[in-house]
């Protein structure tokens, strides 16, 4: 069954829900008969196929890599976590922190390939805290390797410690060395990421670091396809929506508002007091399946830089919203800007 969803995932294969579901539902009566490989394939083809309707599967799989995750190989569990976080399904902490332990104890194990995907994955479970140590192990790690690393795995690297603001001087340096080695074709998401790391440093860090971007290098290519990323982003309907109730009340929108010296847009609100909020919009697209009050950690990045550039972010609950009247969205919004962010979810 695994061989199957894989060889689907490698297709890329469309318009075969019914078939996975088919396979599932085996997959679940007979999860004890599956090999640690054969659980870690299974997971991350359904991941890569988007096929999410499985949380009893993978529920089974967070227990599996919980109880046996010294028996599954470096390539297993990390496969197996790809999928699980993929699938947007949280192992939970106890489960994070004995994976750390592991990876911290077979560092020298991994591949560049592998590092960077688990770096991925914690930073997208927002678990920096938990795996302190496996951070610092993994930037040594990286050292060990020196020009051994392909470009792209550097790249991916570094976005993740800048999601979780741990990217440092050395490692942006790294980066920028890895984006002049990118292919020209094939890699714009790769030089987003990499404007993505310039900003952050900028707006997070600028004291200790300001990168110098000088035209015509590959940082101002990444930087140019970072803001062309970010322009041509689409406003949320309910954003829109929450314009429209908030200007007839005379408050000042602006849905593309480019900030940070042209490098980021917001969603702007400027109200009567002077404070300034930015926009945003909570939907289950954007949490964990398992956790619905716990973003994603690149979400909780944005909301972090939106801070950091002086805009409070107002997270508008988009099942809430959908269901509400004028009246009551107008009263929500209201409630709102007196409270600040404190009714979004993220919990950074």
């Amino acid at each position: 069954m695994s061989a199957v969803v894989w060889a689907l995932a490698q297709l890329e294969a469309q318009g075969c829900e019914d078939a996975l579901r088919d396979i599932i539902d085996e997959a679940e009566a007979r999860i004890d008969e599956f090999s640690t490989q054969d659980l870690s394939r299974l997971a991350y083809g359904l991941s890569q196929l988007g096929f999410k309707d499985c949380r009893d599967f993978l529920s089974a799989l967070s227990v599996e890599l919980d109880s046996n995750v010294k028996n599954f190989r470096i390539e297993g569990f990390v496969q197996a976590l790809e999928g699980l976080v993929g699938s947007q399904y949280h192992p939970g902490e106890i489960t994070i922190r004995r994976l750390s332990r592991v990876s911290v104890d077979k560092i020298h194990e991994f591949t560049p390939r592998d590092l960077a995907t688990l770096l991925e994955c914690i930073a997208q479970l927002c678990a920096a805290n938990e795996c302190s140590q496996l951070i610092v192990a993994t930037s040594r790690r990286v050292k060990d390797f020196r020009d051994q690393v392909n470009s792209v795995h550097l790249v991916r690297m570094a976005w993740a410690l800048a999601i979780m603001n741990k990217l440092d001087n050395d490692m942006l340096d790294q980066c920028l060395l890895a984006a002049s080695y990118l292919p020209a074709e094939g890699c714009h998401r790769l030089r987003v990421d990499v404007g993505r790391c310039l900003l952050h440093m900028r707006v997070r860090k600028a004291a200790e670091h300001t990168p110098r971007v000088v035209p015509g290098s590959p940082a101002a290519e990444c930087y140019r396809c970072w803001r062309k990323y970010e322009v041509e982003r689409a406003v949320p309907t309910a954003v829109l929506e929450a314009f429209g109730v908030l200007e007839e009340d005379n408050f000042e929108c602006n849905p593309h508002h480019i900030v940070a010296g042209g490098l980021f847009v917001a969603h702007t609100v400027s109200g009567r007091s002077g404070r300034r909020f930015a926009l945003e919009v909570d939907s289950q697209s954007l949490c964990f399946q398992n956790r619905p009050q716990q973003l994603l950690g690149e979400v909780v990045w944005r909301r972090q830089m939106l801070e950091a550039l002086g805009w409070s972010p107002l997270c508008i609950e988009e099942e809430k919203w959908d269901i509400m009247d004028t009246d009551q969205r107008w009263e929500y919004l209201n409630t709102l800007m007196r409270v600040g962010d404190k009714f979004s979810k993220s919990g950074w």
